[in-house]
């Protein structure tokens, strides 16, 4: 499991896809677990786009010879981020 900080960029409800802004790797996308209902989506694009978040993300890599192929996400949960600077 990844949990990178950044921002939702956005989330396509009926298609259950997602975008992420990540601090340390940049854009992410993919798909959204099927737990959560459209419904649930269209509220992260109410309350959670462009809000300091950290995306609870399930990363699936292919690889051959050590080296990876191909990598998925699966977006399971946003969380607000934990203040790190003790504030």
């Amino acid at each position: 499991m990844s949990s990178p900080r950044g921002q939702l960029a956005g989330v396509l409800p009926d298609a259950h896809q997602f975008e992420f802004r990540a601090i340390d790797r940049g854009i992410i996308k993919g798909r959204v677990d099927r737990s959560l209902s459209a419904e649930q989506l269209i509220k992260f694009n109410k309350e959670w786009v462009g809000a300091d978040a950290v995306a609870l993300i399930h990363v699936k890599r292919v690889l051959r010879k050590g080296e990876v192929l191909k990598e998925t996400f699966l977006l399971r949960a946003l969380e607000h981020p934990k203040d790190t600077k003790g504030g």
